[in-house]
């Protein structure tokens, strides 16, 4: 961690003295791939995530304190550097931060902000919000071409008459 050039108020004056640096990025970087899977993703929209809440940390001395906080828990928590673990011990890493405030202020902001990325719709295939083209009902339902073709097959026997008056088992 380095001396930023104007520092923000916070109750601990060393947190004032702290900015990310590029390795607390790549921890924060780490931290959302290991949260949010996504086969297809490119690293893109994590790093824009990270620099995202790192924005928002920087906005709030609370959240700051938290992420910086949990970056440095986190890094030196295991026995190597985080942004170097394998999926798995990222996994088991998370999972004893996974209650901390920390750990909800990524979730939290990650949830809501990382799914607008246009990048990410094109890795998960949506087209985007239709209000302002109409809704789906004018762009069509027929376009769900990852769906498989429905089964159906009709059946060649007569259907049995069950109008008023039928009992169960009694033709």
């Amino acid at each position: 961690m380095s001396m930023p050039s104007n520092p923000l108020p916070a109750k601990y004056g060393t947190l004032n003295a702290m900015e990310f640096s590029d390795e607390a990025k790549r921890v924060l970087v780490k931290i959302l791939t290991t949260a949010f899977p996504h086969k297809n993703f490119p690293p893109g929209p994590y790093e824009r995530m990270a620099d995202q809440l790192i924005t928002m940390a920087d906005e709030s001395p609370w959240f700051r304190m938290k992420l910086i906080q949990g970056v440095e828990t986190i890094d030196a928590s295991a026995d190597r550097k985080f942004s170097e673990l394998s999926y798995e011990d990222a996994v088991a890493a998370l999972k004893k931060v996974e209650r901390t405030e920390f750990f909800s202020f990524i979730r939290r902001m990650t949830i809501l902000t990382m799914y607008e990325d246009e990048e990410v719709w094109s890795s998960v295939g949506y087209e985007g919000p239709s209000f302002d083209k109409g809704g789906y009902i004018d762009r069509g339902f027929n376009d769900l071409d990852w769906l498989p073709e429905p089964r159906i097959e009709e059946s060649e026997e007569p259907l049995p008459d069950f109008g008023p008056g039928h009992k169960e088992g009694v033709s």
